[in-house]
């Protein structure tokens, strides 16, 4: 079954949408949940921080994915389309995998994990 990511992130979207599709910690686990209810999606993790929110699912119809995340937060899909992107099969895993790479290198207080020559740390 194909994997693919939905989101929406700083450079998609402005602050008022980003924070329409937050998903708060304690109803994480509620919400995949309601997205793997939501055949035909099989498989699903949810990733949602101040900058992006993104939904990384398994499924041959992609387009239920951003249907459900309208619905999930009360929105019509036509609101929050224009900010969504999609990243298919093995774009979803190299997207998964290449920006929080860089993100824990530039994060402030943490380690550098994968030094890099010339790169930075803070804290």
């Amino acid at each position: 079954m194909p994997l693919f990511t939905l989101g929406i992130n700083h450079h998609t979207a402005p602050l008022s949408v980003r924070e329409q599709l937050t998903f708060h910690a304690e109803r994480v686990c509620q919400a995949l949940t309601d997205l793997t209810r939501c055949k035909p999606v099989q498989e699903a993790a949810i990733l949602s921080t101040c900058n992006r929110t993104e939904v990384y699912f398994a499924t041959d119809v992609p387009d239920v994915a951003a249907q459900w995340l309208a619905e999930y937060h009360r929105l019509a899909r036509h609101e929050i389309e224009p900010y969504l992107y999609t990243y298919p099969e093995r774009d979803a895993v190299r997207h998964a995998f290449v920006w929080p790479a860089g993100w824990i290198r530039w994060s402030w207080g943490t380690p550098d994990p994968w030094p890099v020559e010339g790169s930075r740390t803070f804290g």
